[in-house]
């Protein structure tokens, strides 16, 4: 893992590879030791909290008590998650630590290599062999690089597999399940959105799948699929480290292929991504955006952020933002300023529904024609909103976090987040819903705004532009007066 330490000692120890977890079969005290602290990571927000809650447990005076680290190593079992045994067995080489590794894990059929993947594209093409040869990890790629595609491939390779690939929203169900029945002509399964259809390659969102699996008179359906998988692909695979997600994933026992897909893996901002690891192995294959917008598969982003040097605000969070975001007229006169420069049709996010309703009135009194979509509209009224956009009945579509992932709009010539924010992810994630190309599209635009009046504001403007940067892509600052 970057940035971990890795404490030295002198040791050997034997650990048996299983496909969820592997167990630590002979070692010594020094090395179960080098282990337990070489998988233990601080979760809090701080490092006053992590401090805090250290200070916690020895008050407490219990070996049992939480000590504010996340801990990976099982001392009980003498177990680990088996996604990070290649970490742990590189870490292990430099602290002069042996390690023979013992595979019990059932005999592979072989891929089928022969199979027609002849759509995929060069980069698509080696990344789906690293993933193969890998069998376990994670692809970074950014929105449009065709991350579906990859995935598509490898079931066309192991054609004996059972297939299951977890989302989180409805419309990525749907738009993964149909991208492998075009390309195959093949049948998807569904599971979500009210669909129940299992097939060999089956799409399920975590949501339905979570509701599904454990003890209860109205759960267990659906663990014998989830188990009996033989690969299983998550994708966005940053969100998984929420727990309900974590739970689900790990009861999938069988699946020795499993792999995480995401253009933002690690990029949560506290270590709970080691869970990614965890779950799924390290990274195998990088796609970056630049070589893609290098070879004019993704658009240029024009990033524009707009100084909104507004007066100072006070009180809780939740106030500073309803008062420095929400509400503020001369904020919000500048996003609608920014929306009027912006190329259309345009995105306009937003985090809170009385903001979306608040910019749809005044973005339709300035004479545009514009909707808002908001996450608890169905599925079938966020697709009709796209598509009247995409037709061009509409020149700005207003939306939630809804919008964040998974929304495939190349039409779209701007975004402008109004919403504000620190997340890394959801910055990057955003940006990707205006790369896609179209004929005659090779740039788009992205319109943030520099926020003052509360420290908060302005420490989330800069976590913004640093996630910009962080990307490889140009900034440019202008101000308020200049819209």
């Amino acid at each position: 893992v970057p940035g971990h330490r890795v404490p030295r000692v002198r040791a050997r120890m034997i650990i048996e590879e299983d496909t969820l977890y592997s167990r630590v079969a002979s070692a010594t005290a020094h090395e179960r030791a080098w282990l337990y602290q070489y998988l233990s990571f601080d979760t809090a927000s701080t490092p006053r909290q992590a401090e805090a809650a250290r200070a916690r447990a020895a008050e407490a005076g219990r070996q049992d008590a939480w000590d504010g680290r996340l801990h990976l190593y099982n001392r009980r079992y003498d177990t680990l998650p088996t996604g990070f045994l290649r970490v742990v067995q590189r870490a292990a080489a430099q602290a002069s630590v042996s390690i023979e590794i013992l595979d019990k894990r059932p005999q592979l059929q072989p891929p089928d290599l022969s199979a027609d993947t002849s759509w995929l594209r060069d980069y698509q093409l080696a990344a789906g062999m690293a993933m193969l040869r890998g069998q376990r990890g994670v692809l970074k790629a950014p929105t449009g690089s065709g991350k579906t595609q990859v995935f598509i491939a490898l079931a066309r390779w192991l054609p004996w597999a059972r297939f299951g690939v977890l989302v989180h929203r409805a419309d990525l169900m749907h738009q993964a399940a149909e991208r492998y029945e075009s390309i195959t002509g093949e049948r998807a399964g569904r599971l979500g959105d009210s669909e129940s259809d299992i097939r060999r390659f089956t799409v399920a969102t975590f949501q339905t799948v979570a509701r599904g699996v454990g003890k209860g008179s109205e759960q267990g359906a659906l663990d014998p699929w989830l188990r009996g998988l033989d690969a299983v692909v998550i994708d966005e695979v940053h969100i998984l480290p929420a727990s309900s997600f974590w739970k689900t994933i790990m009861r999938a026992r069988a699946a020795r292929f499993r792999w995480g897909v995401s253009g933002t893996p690690f990029r949560r901002g506290d270590q709970r991504d080691v869970l990614v690891v965890a779950a799924c192995g390290p990274m195998l294959y990088e796609i970056g955006s630049n070589e893609l917008i290098a070879r004019g598969l993704l658009a240029r982003p024009e990033i524009r952020m707009v100084r909104v040097a507004q007066p100072e605000v006070g009180g809780s969070w939740a106030e500073v933002y309803e008062r420095g975001v929400v509400q503020s007229t001369q904020r919000n006169a500048a996003v609608v300023r920014a929306v009027l420069r912006a190329k259309q049709p345009a995105l306009v996010f937003v985090k809170a529904i009385e903001h979306g309703r608040l910019l749809h009135k005044m973005l339709s009194a300035a004479g545009l024609a514009v909707d808002f979509v908001w996450g608890s509209d169905s599925t079938a009224a966020r697709k009709e909103a796209v598509k009247r956009l995409r037709r061009g009945d509409l020149q700005v579509l207003v939306c939630s976090t809804i919008f964040d992932v998974g929304i495939d709009i190349p039409e779209v010539r701007a975004c402008i987040v109004a919403s504000g924010g620190k997340s890394a992810i959801a910055t990057i994630q955003r940006l990707g819903r205006g790369m896609r190309v179209v004929e005659g599209k090779a740039a788009m635009e992205l319109w943030d705004f520099l926020d003052e009046g509360h420290k908060w504001l302005r420490r989330h403007s800069r976590e913004r532009v640093r996630a910009f940067q962080q990307e490889g892509f140009d900034v440019q600052r202008i101000s308020e007066a200049a819209l």
